[in-house]
């Protein structure tokens, strides 16, 4: 089924390469409607900057090129998502490269078929009033902001234990939802976040605040990806490889054109935050590395260990062929 899967994925590539080619001229042909595959797209959450590249290759009709009729839904979280591709409700979704994983370990018929955000937005989120962080030592005698429940804190366990961070030194604070207003309040010197979550929430509110990444501190760990209904991609692996190649050209248009992308996000979903969407969309696409849609061997695998030192794993399993698949990406 893999070797099937595998050339139907090259011959569209092929295809994908000549389409790309041509939509710099213009957008290809539309494929009658009558013609066209509906799927169905969950998002990982409720709509904003970081699924821009989406509603663009919708609105240019991209997925119509591609031969597809997508119907983008909001979601409700990453786990959420990945339970409703497994009980077969959408075709495809964005997930998070974690929570593909557990799933997958734990049995859930879904796999990655391109990864969006290549590099982890968690980071150390500072109040430069208070604080100059350069290394996790600089937080010794600081109160660190944080939610013991997420996987944020558990990347910050693990990125205290890779630099040798005398946790006791720091005096951890569980600031549950209300994270954001414990740094602005000064209830806490910092924080842990994402770049374009948190700690933006904090800059929009007007504070002076700066972030440590955790992927400069050596824990690189992949974000959100494109999965799919395994079962799907195995019967429709022209229509997987569309999607793909359609995303992509999506994202590429809004690397070149962002304020008119961020204008046809602001169309199409009018109710959203246009100031705070402006500027979390640099954040995110200075996350996405240079080439859509690769799988970094070595970030995955460091993600790997992080989930299964925390004991979030069911069964082992294999990165490449059973969490993700590169059949599917264009080709380059």
């Amino acid at each position: 089924m893999r070797n099937s899967r595998t050339a139907s994925a090259l011959a569209l590539g092929g295809a994908a390469l000549l389409a790309l080619t041509a939509c710099a001229e213009g957008s290809a042909p539309k494929t009658p409607t009558s013609e066209l595959t509906p799927v169905s797209f969950r998002l990982d959450w409720t709509i904003g900057a970081e699924h821009t590249g989406y509603i663009v290759a919708q609105a240019l009709g991209y997925y119509e090129d591609a031969g597809l009729d997508v119907t983008i839904a909001e979601g409700q979280g990453s786990s959420v998502t990945a339970q409703a591709l497994a009980a077969g409700e959408d075709e495809f979704g964005v997930i998070s490269a974690g929570e593909v994983l557990a799933s997958v370990s734990k049995g859930l018929p879904i796999e990655s078929i391109a990864t969006v955000v290549q590099h982890s937005p968690t980071a150390i989120v500072y109040n430069t009033d208070k604080l100059t962080v350069e290394s996790l030592d600089d937080l010794y005698g600081a109160k660190l902001g944080t939610v013991t429940s997420s996987s944020i804190y558990k990347e910050w366990q693990a990125v205290a234990a890779l630099t040798g961070t005398d946790e006791s030194k720091i005096e951890v604070i569980d600031a549950g939802q209300a994270i954001v207003q414990a740094l602005l309040s000064g209830q806490v010197d910092a924080i842990t976040g994402w770049t374009f979550n948190q700690g933006l929430q904090a800059q929009v509110e007007g504070a002076d605040v700066e972030f440590l990444k955790f992927s400069d501190l050596g824990l690189d760990i992949p974000n959100s990806t494109l999965a799919v209904t395994t079962s799907f991609a195995q019967e429709n692996p022209e229509a997987v490889a569309a999607f793909v190649e359609a995303t992509a050209r999506g994202w590429a248009y809004v690397a070149e054109h962002p304020d008119e992308s961020l204008q046809m996000l602001f169309d199409a979903y009018p109710e959203i935050d246009q100031d705070y969407n402006t500027r979390k969309l640099p954040l995110v696409q200075e996350l996405m590395g240079d080439e859509f849609g690769t799988f970094d061997s070595t970030t995955w695998e460091a993600l790997y260990q992080l989930y299964a030192d925390q004991g979030l794993l069911g069964e082992d399993v294999d990165l490449d062929g059973q969490v993700y698949t590169t059949e599917f990406l264009p080709a380059s």
